[in-house]
């Protein structure tokens, strides 16, 4: 479905259930929840570069390093948004794999075509956070999103032609809530309403002419 409206083609399988508002919410148009299960994620040369740089803060894109492109596979995916004004805003999507795991948050601009989003990465997710379900210890362990003991925070920023990745390397050794420390992702994002600027006034200046120069155009002035 994905790939049929482009939105997104490197997703397949799955089942997908998704709830709209259709009235919105403040400037969004739209707000609701996409829930898939599931699926595998091909040759998605972004993701690959989050997983494989999980280890370097540089931005992985600008190296020109080869990627290998890969297959993941995800159990389900939630994902909170807000759509309007040519945008959507995603609000602490997670995604759960029995290898790997995320969390994503920001927004992609689809008239600017620019994206700011940003979350953690999870490896070996279903034993990294197998601590998340002890009250208060888990938190710690886990982080306030249960993300899992160890993770890795990224974002991704820039054009949608060619956006960045960057990954914090010390968020990897720092164990659940203080990772927070070292998040890189938007700390909150909302739809932009998108306010048309009021009209230059015409700039006039006098020619020799005795007319007028308005935005380029000359005006003579006078009767014949």
């Amino acid at each position: 479905a994905f790939k049929l409206v482009g939105f997104y083609p490197n997703m397949v399988g799955g089942r997908m259930r998704l709830e709209v508002d259709l009235d919105g919410s403040g400037p969004a148009e739209k707000t609701g929840t996409l829930w898939v299960e599931n699926f595998k994620v091909l040759g998605d040369p972004v993701v690959s570069e989050v997983v494989g740089s999980a280890d370097e803060s540089m931005p992985a894109i600008a190296r020109k390093r080869r990627v290998v492109r890969q297959v993941f596979e995800f159990d389900s995916l939630r994902a909170p948004f807000s759509v309007g004004h040519g945008q959507i805003v995603v609000h602490d999507a997670a995604l759960h794999g029995a290898l790997l795991g995320a969390t994503l948050r920001g927004k992609a601009d689809f008239i600017r075509k620019s994206v700011d989003l940003g979350g953690t990465y999870v490896f070996l997710q279903g034993l990294n956070n197998a601590f998340a379900a002890i009250p208060l210890l888990g938190e710690i362990l886990s982080g306030p999103r249960k993300e899992g003991i160890f993770g890795t925070n990224y974002a991704i920023r820039g054009p949608m032609s060619r956006p960045q990745v960057y990954v914090h390397p010390l968020s990897t050794i720092a164990p659940g809530i203080f990772r927070e420390i070292f998040q890189l992702a938007p700390q909150s994002q909302s739809v932009s309403p998108r306010t048309r600027g009021a009209r230059a006034r015409p700039s006039k200046r006098p020619n020799k002419a005795g007319g007028q120069i308005i935005d380029g155009w000359g005006t003579q002035l006078g009767a014949d």
